[in-house]
């Protein structure tokens, strides 16, 4: 979900639109042309440079995770469950 802003705040996630193609980054401002930087660890996303041909359609307030990366994953047995063992047993037979 994003928020549509009139300015927008150093170090702040943006969707930015480069190129046509939307991105997720941390902004930074600079002299010569705004910084975009990966929101996330993972080294395939890298550092934009941009001076135009972008805008910022908004400040990210909350993203959905994708249902299919299992790495957020976490398995608890029934022991580590808040619920109590009948209540799933029978959430389980509802299945």
């Amino acid at each position: 979900m994003i928020e549509k802003k009139d300015c927008y705040e150093e170090r702040e996630n943006i969707l930015a639109i480069v190129d046509g193609k939307a991105t997720i980054k941390k902004l930074f401002k600079g002299k010569s042309g705004m910084l975009l930087m990966p929101a996330s660890t993972d080294k395939k996303h890298k550092p934009i440079l941009v001076r135009d041909n972008f805008y910022i359609a908004g400040r990210v307030v909350s993203m959905i995770p994708d249902p299919m990366d299992l790495s957020e994953l976490q398995y608890i047995t029934p022991s580590e469950s808040p619920f109590p063992q009948n209540q799933l047993e029978e959430n389980q037979s509802n299945f």
